[in-house]
């Protein structure tokens, strides 16, 4: 119930009136009247409460699409991320970023991929395995292709002296290594044409050797061998023997930059790769990754330059060995030499248990060969026996000292690159060039912010 203006109250204002008929309903006999039912008050607020309900009846899908406006809202600013106003706000935005990348790195690392779901569906990301595989190729590579010439050998894969005789291969050299895994198995690592061409200057190119030797060994190391003598008598030119090993060994080179290559493609994929996952802002991480490719390059500087010095060591120093197995496979080479001279000499076995072959001795005295024939054979001998020794342990330490040191343990290596120390050495400066928010992001944010604020006003009057 509302009081209607009389004769003599039109020219008095909405508040005076207003007042009139709260004094009105006051008095007898109108205080009879409810008080949520008496005045314009009442009135206003019966009204809001029935258009509530008419809008509840009759747009129940309205709440619904607020919801779901709020919830875009709340996409948007989380895809525009934390506000970054200020510098402390910068610093710690780039402080999760870093530490969420170290948090997966090291799960990589360690071959963890259980750990997080970005592992199922990104192979680049399973570091530790694209390395392992690199690794056993290089080591399967060398033992293959490492050599200029091969060892002499015969098709069952036994070696072949300078007399044509034979030596089945020693067993646990070659023979005990692990096949490489096949390809259908593998992990598809592939480095687009931007990562790559930001490594064209790091990683030059050698070319393959071509000029592959048509001569075999034993036709080489004779040759080599006629044209270095000099006055000796009875021995061997000292400088012959570190020649012969240093062409042996002249494509190593090739295959270790083509190595060390690829991994350094891997890593670089690997930490681009991983900034994307755990930075979706594509300004952000532009410039983020603007300021961490010279730390990178400087890093895989310093594995190329330790490879390169392992492999002067190879070519320019002396044959130095302190393992003993230089001299068992040496014992074994020419005994094997030995007992193929002998093979076809009268003998007879003992009647024990043991069965031995029993020889005269003047047929073992009477086994001999040309000086030539022997300089030649003790040549090729020693030259196999260190040169797989020499193989195996550079390859170990390719991989120990190159590829796990200085590209995947090493404290600046390329890993430790996007790191909590590097934030905290960022200037003011920096910090807004790279984390700092533009204008247009900004102005953004404020509009999402203030629509953010309408919506939710409008779930709060649903509500009530």
């Amino acid at each position: 119930m509302v009081c209607n203006r009389s004769q003599s109250n039109f020219d008095v204002c909405l508040a005076e009136r207003n007042n009139l008929e709260k004094t009105l309903f006051q008095t007898e006999p109108w205080t009879i009247v409810p008080q949520d039912r008496a005045g314009i008050d009442a009135l206003k607020s019966r009204l809001n409460k029935l258009l509530v309900d008419l809008t509840r009846e009759n747009f129940r899908d309205v709440a619904a699409d607020i919801n779901q406006a709020v919830g875009s809202c709340h996409q948007r600013l989380q895809a525009l991320g934390p506000e970054r106003s200020n510098k402390t706000e910068q610093r710690g935005y780039l402080l999760r970023i870093v530490t969420s990348f170290q948090y997966l790195m090291s799960h990589a690392l360690d071959a963890y991929y259980g750990r997080d779901a970005v592992f199922a569906s990104h192979d680049e990301l399973r570091l530790a395995t694209v390395v392992k595989e690199l690794q056993e190729d290089f080591s399967t590579t060398m033992r293959l292709e490492g050599h200029t010439r091969e060892f002499w050998r015969s098709k069952n894969g036994e070696v072949v002296g300078a007399n044509n005789v034979v030596n089945q291969t020693e067993p646990g050299d070659d023979s005990d290594i692990e096949s490489s895994p096949g390809q259908e198995s593998r992990l598809l690592l592939t480095v687009d044409s931007e990562r790559r061409s930001e490594l064209r200057r790091t990683l030059s190119k050698l070319k393959k050797p071509m000029d592959i030797p048509r001569d075999n060994i034993d036709t080489w190391i004779r040759r080599e061998y006629n044209r270095s003598k000099g006055f000796e008598i009875g021995t061997i030119n000292p400088s012959l023997l570190p020649a012969l090993y240093h062409e042996q060994i002249r494509y190593w080179r090739y295959h270790t930059m083509e190595h060390i290559a690829r991994v350094i493609e891997a890593t670089h994929t690997f930490v681009f790769s991983l900034l994307r996952h755990v930075c979706p802002d594509v300004a952000i991480r532009d410039r983020l990754w603007a300021r961490l490719i010279g730390p990178l390059l400087l890093s895989y500087d310093k594995a190329i330059a330790h490879a390169k010095l392992l492999l002067e060591i190879e070519e320019l120093g002396n044959m130095r060995t302190l393992n003993h197995y230089f001299a068992v496979t040496l014992k074994k080479l020419r005994l094997a030499r030995m007992q193929k001279r002998l093979e076809n000499s009268p003998s007879w076995r003992t009647q024990d248990d043991k069965k031995e072959t029993l020889l005269r001795l003047n047929d073992v005295l009477n086994v001999h060969i040309s000086n030539e024939d022997q300089a030649v054979e003790d040549l090729h001998d020693i030259l196999q026996s260190y040169y797989k020794l020499a193989r195996k342990q550079f390859v170990d330490a390719i991989s120990k000292g190159v590829v796990d040191y200085y590209l995947l343990t090493v404290s600046d290596g390329p890993l430790r690159v996007c790191s909590p120390q590097l934030i905290g050495m960022l200037s003011d400066k920096e910090l807004d060039e790279i984390a700092g928010e533009n204008a247009e992001s900004a102005a953004e944010r404020a509009h999402i912010v203030r629509r953010l604020m309408s919506l939710e006003a409008g779930q709060e009057a649903f509500r009530t």
